[in-house]
């Protein structure tokens, strides 16, 4: 059983309830009675079961905490709710809502209803469809395969559409209809390619080589290399040779040492002539003298320096020609497609560093002719070599350029076809990549594992859907019980519930009428019924004695009429006598359940609740180790549970307790911060409903009747009150209107002194306080 809640807080209206905190409060029995004005906290508390029922929170008081101690001392705190031992049934104004369905037919002005499990069944099928509209959506609402459908409908494109597309392109625009290319050839490369996608993938100096090569359809000619050999470091050698040289002066001869064409003449002339002759140009006499003047001035040092300049001249001229007749390919045409742009980037590249090459040669010419012609007997400094690696490196670059492309003539066939495999991996990898594949994919087979859930979930929904649809077709549930409980609490025997088979649904009729409208009695009674009968069903299984119920305000709709009939049912439905085992000769009450729990704030059923079985009978010692009695009490916005007060227990008339609440309201010298302020605007209207009533029976309004009793400016005063605060519909303006704090004092003065003229009821009411 459950001894006590060591805590309550943030619970509702319990924000901070400590039980050790309540004076001289004792731990829950077996049977514990709770008594509590309107508002103060009963279904709330109730609620705390309600959470242990079902082991999690009450949705409305996610933050709300407690703990609870049982009688063997286990304690259990809100998360370790699904951990409880015990079964627990609730009867409150949940259990109505939940329990009870109202439909109204407009065709016969009829009011239909299912009820207990027919209701639960039907709100459940209700809460299943929604499940499976949120699951697979409809018109209104986007449900929660649809962003994972799309996710399939995106990938699956590729297939259904896309590839198809693609290749299409290839295929025409790529290959010019060279090749057979199709979906299948497309989806063949893909588990290919995947395995490195960016592998695959070219540069765009690749690309633009490629996309041109796999086009040949026919190879070019194999062409020749580009023949060379680059001797100008050796002619700088020679040249240098020269411009460092200082030749002596002897044997000058001024005429030619200063015109060359008149040494080259005579130097040419020489061989042809001999001493003692005549001249073969002027048929003058060259004398011995002369000739020898003429060979000395050609082998001085001088004459010889030139000599050699002419030689490198050569040597220069050579290799200028040389230089001009590099055997390039005539044409770019005699190349095959592919080669021919890269060829004539290169060429262009080779063709400035010859140009280079060409200028420094030019230079070497310009150094010797300086040296020849003016500074012949003077040392000139020498010219550096030229670096001709880049030029080399540019010719073999060319020439391999050559070679591939003859590679790809003389082996065309596998070649073209590696070619165009590679280049196909290449399309079908940026398709992949630029189409975002791979994330798609890893998105659809996560979307098909959620649908597999989703449509799981759908199919567990359906079938629930089914079976429970199924239950309700079978027809009546319990009607006979379900009228013999209403019928007791109506105490009307033309009371009946039908099952209305063509509906599937439950009506109220009034003798062999369908009862028009339901008043919230006869709401609460059906309600009530249910849950009787569902506890009759528990208890024909022998399992009510595992039970702990809490039975929160069952007065609640239901007037004083009902009192008794509902205590009676209550008495015979939760009591029985067995035999005594401490004195078989005597009969003795047993509780049929565990633990039981009832509230309500009505008075006079609370004095008949106190008179409930207990073991020993139907007294109430404070000692009794089987009955507890409770107080809820309420202080502006927090409530408590408190043991319930002397005076409760002192008065069988609720009219009595009423009257000695309003008077020691008003011999309160500080009725402003009493903690029954809150209270006695219900007080005042509840003691003015018996008290007008009891002097002037008549149909009229309370207002009516103490204005009969009162006057009219008596009355005014004693029931301003509750028309602001009763039922606490207006508690803002308590906290925010002084004046209405004084006039809830000066009403209960007024009432007093009203009362006090009625000499022989008043004295009556003081005998009794």
């Amino acid at each position: 059983m459950i001894s006590r809640f060591d805590y309550i807080k943030n619970f509702g209206i319990y924000k901070n309830f400590i039980w050790d905190n309540s004076h001289e409060i004792v731990e829950f029995k077996e049977k514990n009675i709770i008594y509590g004005w309107n508002y103060s906290g009963k279904t709330t508390f109730s609620r705390i079961f309600s959470a242990l029922r079902d082991g999690e929170i009450f949705s409305d008081y996610s933050d709300g905490d407690f703990k609870v101690t049982c009688s063997d001392k286990t304690t259990y705190l809100v998360s370790d709710l699904k951990e409880f031992p015990h079964k627990v049934l609730v009867f409150n104004s949940d259990y109505v809502r939940e329990n009870l369905r109202w439909e109204l037919d407009d065709e016969i002005n009829a009011i239909y209803f299912d009820v207990g499990d027919k209701a639960k069944r039907a709100t459940r099928i209700e809460e299943l469809e929604g499940f499976i509209i949120a699951i697979e959506g409809d018109d209104k609402v986007k449900g929660k395969k649809e962003p994972f459908l799309e996710d399939v409908s995106a990938f699956e494109e590729f297939d259904q559409s896309l590839f198809t597309k693609e290749s299409r392109r290839i295929k025409n625009d790529v290959f010019s209809s060279l090749i057979d290319f199709n979906k299948g050839h497309f989806k063949k490369q893909i588990p290919f390619v995947l395995q490195d996608l960016n592998s695959f993938l070219l540069k765009k100096i690749e690309v633009s080589k490629i996309s041109k090569t796999v086009k040949i359809e026919e190879p070019k000619p194999e062409i020749s290399l580009v023949e060379y050999d680059l001797a100008i470091n050796s002619i700088i050698g020679s040249v240098n040779d020269i411009l460092e040289s200082e030749p002596k002066k002897s044997d000058l001869i001024p005429v030619l040492e200063k015109n060359p064409q008149a040494f080259d003449w005579v130097q040419e002339g020489i061989p042809l002539n001999n001493a003692n002759t005549n001249c073969l140009f002027c048929d003058n006499l060259i004398t011995t003298n002369r000739m020898s003047l003429l060979n000395k001035f050609y082998e001085n040092e001088g004459s010889k320096l030139k000599e050699k300049s002419k030689h490198v001249f050569k040597l220069i001229d050579s290799e200028r020609k040389k230089v001009e007749e590099l055997n390039f390919p005539n044409s770019v045409q005699e190349i095959n497609e592919g080669f021919q742009e890269s060829f004539l980037k290169k060429k262009k590249s080779v063709e400035k560093k010859l140009n280079q090459y060409t200028r420094k040669l030019n230079t070497l010419s310009k150094l010797i002719n300086n040296k020849i012609s003016k500074q012949l007997y003077n040392k000139i400094d020498p010219t550096s070599e030229m670096d001709i690696s880049k030029l080399k490196d540019e010719l073999e670059a060319l020439n391999q350029i050559l070679k591939d492309n003859n590679t790809f003539s003389a082996d065309f066939q596998n070649l073209i076809q590696r070619e165009r495999l590679k280049y196909i991996n290449h399309l079908v990898a940026k398709y992949l990549k630029d189409n975002k594949y791979q994330v798609k994919e890893k998105k659809h087979a996560k979307a098909l594992e959620e649908i597999e859930k989703l449509d799981t979930k759908v199919l567990g929904y359906q079938r629930e859907i089914d079976r429970l649809r199924a239950l309700n077709d079978s027809g009546e549930e319990g009607c006979q019980q379900f009228n013999y409980f209403i019928q007791s609490f109506l105490s009307k025997e033309d009371i009946e519930i039908k099952f209305d088979e063509s509906k599937g649904k439950f009506t109220l009729h009034r003798g062999t009428e369908i009862a028009r409208n339901l008043s919230e009695g006869e709401k609460m009674a059906i309600s009530f019924s249910h849950f009787l009968v569902t506890l009759k069903s528990i208890d024909e299984k022998k399992e009510l004695k595992d039970y702990i119920l809490f039975i929160d305000d069952p007065m609640s709709s239901l007037d004083g009429n009902h009192i008794f009939q509902i205590n009676a049912l209550l008495k015979d439905f939760l009591y029985t006598q067995v035999q005594n085992p401490q004195n078989p000769s005597q009969k003795m009450w047993e509780q049929k359940c565990l633990q039981l729990f009832i509230s309500t704030h009505n008075y006079e059923f609370f004095n008949l609740l106190k008179e409930m079985p207990t073991i020993r009978g139907f007294g109430y010692e404070k000692k009794n180790k089987k009955e507890s009695r409770y107080f809820i009490e309420r202080k502006v916005n927090e409530s408590s549970i408190e043991t319930l007060p002397a005076v409760y227990d002192s008065f069988k008339s609720e009219y009595h307790f009423l009257f000695k609440e309003i008077n020691d309201f008003n011999e309160n010298p500080s009725p402003s911060t009493s903690d029954r302020l809150l209270l006695m605007p219900n007080i005042l209207r509840r003691f003015l409903e018996i008290y007008t009533l009891a002097k002037y029976p008549s149909k009229d309004e309370v207002d009516e009747r103490a204005t009969e009793i009162f006057g009219p400016v008596a009355s005014k005063r004693i029931c301003k009150p509750f028309h602001y605060f009763s039922h606490f519909n207006n508690i803002d303006r308590i906290g925010k209107q002084s004046e209405f704090l004084a006039d809830v004092s000066a009403a209960c003065k007024e009432l007093i002194k009203q009362v006090k003229k009625d000499k022989q009821h008043y004295k009556a009411l003081q005998s009794v306080l």
